[in-house]
């Protein structure tokens, strides 16, 4: 039978976007210099972008889970950060348990104390703060799980560094999450990391036969009321 009604859509602005993205039809969405005081989420196509958006964002995930020991502590680490603030787990939480050959599965609780330790840490401004907190989470390690963590180095507490950034701003960063990560859910207002060359294809118009617009789509269409650019 023809579906007639959309249950999501609360406005009609935003059922007409999904309208003109289903239809193939050009479209530009809208921007606003207050984004991050209004909005529930932001979506990406990638993970790299989310944190390219500034401090104001926070995501679920480093990148997509690659399988190093240093990135599996940050993750845990991350997960913490994200149980406390968006009371949702860190995205690739299990795969960073198991590259930890840690098995039970709510081991990530009975760290707390020790983990907000390690955040402690990153919330002081200090040039030393980094190794300090990326120490003091391998001391963390050390504790639970046989991997071992490799000295610190630029490309081991780059991670917490970015998580630094957000925690020393000040008021709630927004959750940022990939389109892939979405599917399925829905918020209120969503704003859209949108790269170059995919800014140009809603302008072109959107193809179903398209893999990367059929995620254009899904990340255009979780908003309840309004989806703006970033």
């Amino acid at each position: 039978m023809p579906l007639t009604r959309s249950f999501r859509w609360r406005t009609k602005k935003q059922e007409d976007l999904a309208d003109r993205l289903r239809a193939g039809q050009s479209v530009t969405l809208s921007t606003d210099d207050a984004w991050h005081e209004r909005t529930d989420v932001v979506l990406s196509l990638f993970w790299k972008p989310l944190w390219e958006v500034g401090p104001e964002v926070l995501p679920l995930a480093f990148h997509t889970f690659k399988g190093g020991v240093e990135e599996a502590a940050a993750t845990l680490l991350l997960n913490h950060i994200t149980r406390h603030i968006f009371n949702e787990d860190a995205t690739y939480l299990r795969e960073a348990l198991t590259a930890l050959a840690i098995a039970d599965p709510e081991l990530p609780r009975q760290l707390e104390t020790d983990l907000q330790e390690v955040v402690d840490l990153l919330r002081v401004k200090d040039p030393q703060s980094l190794k300090r907190s990326y120490e003091a989470l391998t001391k963390v390690m050390r504790e639970v799980s046989p991997r071992v963590m490799r000295r610190a180095h630029p490309a081991h507490t780059g991670r917490l560094a970015e998580v630094s950034k957000r925690l020393l701003r000040a008021g709630r960063p927004v959750p940022g999450l990939t389109a892939h990560q979405a599917k399925g859910r829905e918020w209120e207002t969503v704003a859209v990391r949108l790269a170059a060359s995919e800014e140009a294809a809603l302008q072109a118009g959107l193809s179903v036969e398209d893999d990367t617009h059929r995620k254009l789509y899904v990340a255009c269409t979780r908003a309840r009321q309004d989806t703006i650019a970033v």
